[in-house]
């Protein structure tokens, strides 16, 4: 059964790499210490944020954190619909035992996202230029180690069938 559950995962990794085309990683992204509330619009003044490296470790014990990114369209994507896809790359019990995390564009609450809600719609016909700042709050009960994964993807000849469009990822 395994020899089968490994060809049927190896098929499906190539396929969702076919999903998306042309890949731009997003290069700066930003973390800092955070409070649990809920609130409608995030503020980035007021908190202690600084670079966040790839593949940087980061967690504590009932920590939460709040990553922030500042993206712009590539004119690749002009007119296209862009999604925000926020993907920690954690291939165990993260994914399933935290999946706490309120997603804000521009300022304003956009969605919680979690290991089956992985993406937002950042625009439906995009323009080139156009910036926005996104925000993630993320809750953590246990030290995690995150993995962050910020990409365009515009749409190509690889796309699937209801799966074009841009996305930041």
């Amino acid at each position: 059964m395994d020899t089968v559950r490994n060809r049927i995962k190896a098929v499906l990794e190539a396929v969702e790499q076919m999903i998306y085309s042309d890949r731009q990683p997003v290069i700066s992204v930003k973390i800092a210490k955070a409070d649990y509330h809920f609130e409608e619009e995030f503020h980035r003044e007021g908190k202690d944020f600084r670079d966040f490296g790839r593949n940087e470790t980061w967690g504590e014990l009932d920590q939460h954190y709040f990553f922030l990114a500042d993206v712009a369209i590539p004119e690749q994507m002009e007119g296209h619909t862009v999604r925000a896809v926020l993907n920690t790359g954690a291939t165990d019990i993260w994914n399933t035992d935290n999946p706490q995390i309120m997603a804000y564009v521009n300022g304003r609450f956009a969605a919680t996202l979690d290991m089956n809600h992985q993406f937002i719609i950042l625009s439906e016909h995009a323009k080139a230029g156009e910036t926005y700042e996104l925000a993630f709050l993320c809750v953590f009960q246990c030290v995690c180690r995150h993995v962050y994964r910020y990409e365009f993807l515009p749409p190509g000849a690889g796309s699937l069938p209801g799966r074009g469009g841009g996305t930041l990822l």
